[in-house]
Parts: C-alpha cells; structure tokens; sequence
C-alpha cells in the first residue's frame, strides 16, 4: 500500500485592516494661574480670630498707653482715628496708625461693629453693640 504524500499546508495570510492614525493631540495652552491665598500670616491671624463676627466687623483698633500708639486692623475700610483714641489724646494722623496684626492676652481692643451681635469668641460669648465696643482680650 503506497503511503499518501503529504500536502503541503499554506500559511494563512494575514489580513490588515487600515488603522486610522491618532489626530496629534494639542498642546495645552499656558494658562495664568493665581497665587494661592496664604494660609496664615499677621493679617489672618486677627481675621481668624473674630471671624465669627463676619461681615459685621468694620474695624479693630488698639491705643497703646505706654507708647502712645495706635494700631488698626481695618477689613471695610471705614476706620479714622478719632473714632478709636482715648479722650484727651492728639488724633494722629491716618498715616501714622500702625497695623494691628493680633490680638494679644490682657489688652484691651476698641471692636467696631455695623449691629449687634451675639458670637463666642476663644470660648466666650460676648455680645457686641453697633458701634464701638471696648473688649479686654483673654
């Protein structure tokens, strides 16, 4: 019996389907970004500090005796000197106030406020007047 020859197997020939090429993506462009915000600082430290009074708070001014200095912390823009200096002393002038950066234990502080208010401040409720309220700061 003769064997049968083998016959010969063909590859498969493989098919390519067309690929589509990627579109380049753009480069993005540069964009400004702004600075962030500083999360601490002097002036955020007396914003931190009586921000429970929010909006409501237009100034705080400190007159120090010994020095006789007076400092501010203005946020609405509305302070003037003669409103926060004790009675019988010169008003200096506007450019000479200091910046009030905190609020230190044991000093007295003249808080301006538009209404009255209610809010607790380091653990205290104080109730706040309109207008000027002096607050020994503990």
């Amino acid at each position: 019996m003769a064997t049968p020859e083998p016959t010969p197997t063909t590859e498969p020939t493989p098919t390519t389907e067309p690929t589509a090429t990627p579109e380049p993506t753009p480069t993005p462009e540069p964009t400004n970004t702004p600075e962030p915000e500083p999360t601490s600082g002097p002036e955020l430290s007396i914003a931190a500090d009586l921000a429970p009074l929010g909006e409501n708070l237009l100034w705080v001014a400190h007159y120090d005796s010994r020095t006789q200095k007076l400092s501010a912390f203005d946020p609405s823009g509305t302070f003037s000197p003669e409103m926060a200096i004790p009675p019988q002393q010169p008003v200096p002038d506007l450019s000479e106030v200091g910046q009030l950066t905190e609020l230190n234990t044991e000093q007295i502080y003249t808080i301006f406020v538009a209404d009255n208010q209610t809010v607790e401040l380091r653990g205290q409720s104080i109730t706040f007047y309109k207008g000027s309220n002096p607050i020994f700061w503990k």
